[in-house]
């Protein structure tokens, strides 16, 4: 019995603030695993959840929100070309049910975004109804999580 009173909270408190606040900033252990299972209670609740890593995003609000070029390797041997993608937002949105609760964008390796890029994540789910946006910026022992809006303004004033 003593393994059940290690897991202080089954979920409920953290899909309470994701609905909240809408714009999560989360701690997680280096080894993971623990964060599937917030993932999981969001997904048993309604919620669609995509996972996408910080690493080579570029400029988020452009990627997410407006048409961007996607350029491929260049090997020399044909012109160089410039692929137009949709937003990654509307083709999420576009595709959630109307049965569903909200979509979820989970961004993994959220460590290495600079603060204005923080700052606009934290204003996307206004921007777009029904989003809800998780940033994994670091990790600890234990997960546990703020609003991006608090996290983002701590790291404004430890710099």
């Amino acid at each position: 019995m003593p393994l059940l009173n290690l897991v202080p909270d089954n979920g409920n408190r953290f899909v309470a603030d994701v609905e909240k606040h809408s714009s999560i900033a989360l701690w997680a252990p280096p080894e993971g695993g623990i964060e599937g299972n917030y993932q999981r209670r969001l997904r048993g609740i309604g919620y669609r959840t995509q996972i996408l890593t910080a690493k080579g995003l570029g400029d988020i609000s452009r990627f997410l929100l407006e048409s961007h070029g996607v350029r491929p390797a260049h090997l020399g041997k044909k012109d160089k070309r410039v692929f137009t993608l949709p937003p990654e937002l509307a083709i999420y949105m576009d595709t959630l049910p109307a049965s569903a609760k909200g979509f979820v964008l989970w961004i993994i390796e959220g460590k290495v975004l600079s603060l204005f890029e923080l700052e606009s994540l934290v204003g996307l789910p206004a921007a777009v109804p029904k989003l809800k946006v998780i940033v994994e910026v670091g990790s600890d022992y234990n997960i546990r999580w703020m609003p991006l809006e608090q996290a983002v303004s701590k790291m404004a004033e430890g710099r």
